[in-house]
């Protein structure tokens, strides 16, 4: 199985958790990242529905798109520019000649790649983002005609006998 996609939207991370106590002293966990739901959920919505046009995965109560075994996965992540990457000629806003390419700033790629891994998991990509044994990571800033996602490649990953 082979699934291609691109998840529009700013890509959110996955950070550190708070801890908050309710009334009575006790005490639960939330994220400290406010949109981190928002979009979890607009991940897995597309990716249900990318799913449900290969004919992988129908319901959600059905088994993972690929129950077990090791899983490719190439992740992109295109970030939003910040304004000093654009200059202003006649009104219209064209992207600076060297304006760079990599983003090297925050967020960190691990805490994205956690964001997204755990999001594919509930959208019943893999039953579990272990199998992730390959694939890469990148982190650019965004093209202004398409805008800040996350271009998405998930494939198994066939055994190769070594005789």
């Amino acid at each position: 199985m082979r699934l291609a996609i691109w998840l529009p939207g700013v890509p959110r991370t996955k950070g550190s958790n708070d801890i908050r106590h309710n009334k009575w002293g006790r005490a639960y966990v939330v994220p400290n990242n406010v949109n981190l739901g928002v979009w979890t959920d607009s991940v897995i919505v597309l990716v249900r529905c990318a799913l449900a046009r290969t004919g992988k995965r129908r319901r959600k109560t059905e088994e993972p798109a690929i129950p077990a075994g090791p899983i490719r996965l190439d992740a992109f992540f295109h970030l939003p520019r910040p304004q000093r990457h654009f200059r202003k000629r006649g009104g219209t806003l064209f992207l600076r000649e060297d304006a760079p390419t990599w983003h090297d700033k925050k967020p960190d790629q691990d805490k994205l790649e956690r964001a997204l891994f755990d999001a594919l998991k509930k959208a019943g990509v893999y039953t579990d983002d272990a199998q992730v044994a390959d694939g890469l990571r990148r982190k650019v800033w965004a093209d202004p005609q398409r805008g800040p996602g996350v271009e998405l490649v998930v494939e198994e990953i066939e055994e190769v006998s070594r005789t």
